[in-house]
């Protein structure tokens, strides 16, 4: 059940994104176009967290969001390793610092990162930023951290002890980051990586579409993450 000032929000959102013409996704203005997309985002989450009512509903939606959220941070870190992997990448050598500043930006994180490195972009602690500092509400694994806790909040205060399997599943993935913050080849591998992210949270999505919404499961669970060693593969199997 929506509040009255959240509906509002969303219509007026929705009737401005179908006021959209082609002249909108222009090269000239597709920019400012993006941006309107992004306030009237940034909008309705701020509607929501002051109006939501705090019942089982709210943690879904908690989920819902962060779940999209990493995916995209995944998704959106991907496309620069992936061009340079493919030698799509205009620069050979990794130091494009406008294409960094524009994927910084891109995350609302520019501003951050500069707090904590003032003096240079430097590709792979751009990657190491976005993946796990976990004071920035982008990176993965705040968004990790934030569906671990929502579903911990659906079994504690709930009852909902259906979402076990899920998670599970999300300790699985954190886990999976800590051994990736360790691994020196991380960069090397970070497309595999990146996989590996995107479909593990499809499984947290499949777990608590099973546990609560009545999905099929799907024939075969994401594998670990490429940067781990052997025993640490081992190890999480295990659990």
């Amino acid at each position: 059940m929506l509040s009255t000032d959240m509906w509002y929000q969303l219509n007026d959102f929705y009737n401005r994104l179908l006021a959209f013409g082609p002249g909108d996704f222009s090269e000239m203005r597709l920019s400012r176009t993006c941006d309107a997309i992004k306030r009237g985002c940034y909008a309705q989450l701020g509607v929501a967290e002051n109006t939501f009512y705090r019942d089982e509903t709210w943690p879904f939606f908690r989920l819902g969001q962060f779940v999209e959220r990493g995916d995209q941070t995944s998704r959106l870190l991907d496309v620069r390793f992936a061009q340079q992997q493919t030698g799509l990448a205009a620069d050979a050598g990794r130091d494009d610092f406008t294409f960094w500043t524009i994927l910084l930006r891109a995350a609302s994180a520019y501003h951050a990162y500069r707090r904590i490195f003032a003096r240079h972009i430097d590709p792979g602690e751009v990657a190491r930023f976005l993946i796990f500092d976990a004071r920035l509400p982008r990176s993965l694994a705040y968004c990790l951290i934030e569906i671990q806790q929502m579903i911990e909040l659906l079994r504690r205060n709930f009852g909902l002890r259906h979402a076990a399997a899920a998670a599970e599943q999300a300790e699985t993935v954190i886990l999976g980051l800590e051994a990736a913050r360790k691994d020196d080849h991380l960069l090397e591998n970070l497309h595999r990586f990146n996989d590996w992210v995107q479909l593990s949270l499809m499984q947290v999505t499949d777990e608590l579409g099973q546990a609560f919404f009545g999905y099929a499961r799907p024939a075969e669970p994401a594998a670990p993450p490429p940067v781990m060693s052997q025993t640490q593969s081992q190890t999480m199997t295990a659990r």
